[in-house]
């Protein structure tokens, strides 16, 4: 495995979208599926988009979160007929919102 010290969200999209090539499956549990607790400090923190769980109200964070705090603006695309992720994209892409 290649160690890179940049990455764009384009190149990081083209390894999340390959990795759902490989493994649909596998990919769409571990990022709709896992989701953990975490504290108040996280959930205040204004780079990580954390959620309130409205099972119990406890702060919840998930692999897109990070993502998206790191990068910003990665989409899931879902296949409505599998449930699973279908691709991710950026949000201000429209060229991808059309090929949907």
């Amino acid at each position: 495995m290649q160690t890179r010290e940049r990455i764009t969200i384009d190149e990081a999209i083209v390894v999340l979208n390959k990795a759902l090539k490989i493994d649909r499956r596998a990919i769409s549990g571990l990022v709709l599926d896992h989701r953990v607790r975490c504290n108040s400090e996280l959930f205040e923190d204004e780079t990580i988009p954390v959620s309130r769980s409205s099972f119990n109200g406890c702060f919840i964070v998930g692999l897109l979160d990070i993502l998206n705090g790191l990068f910003g603006g990665i989409r899931i695309n879902f296949d409505p007929g599998t449930g699973l992720i279908k691709s991710f994209s950026r949000m201000d892409s429209e060229k991808n919102r059309k090929a949907d």
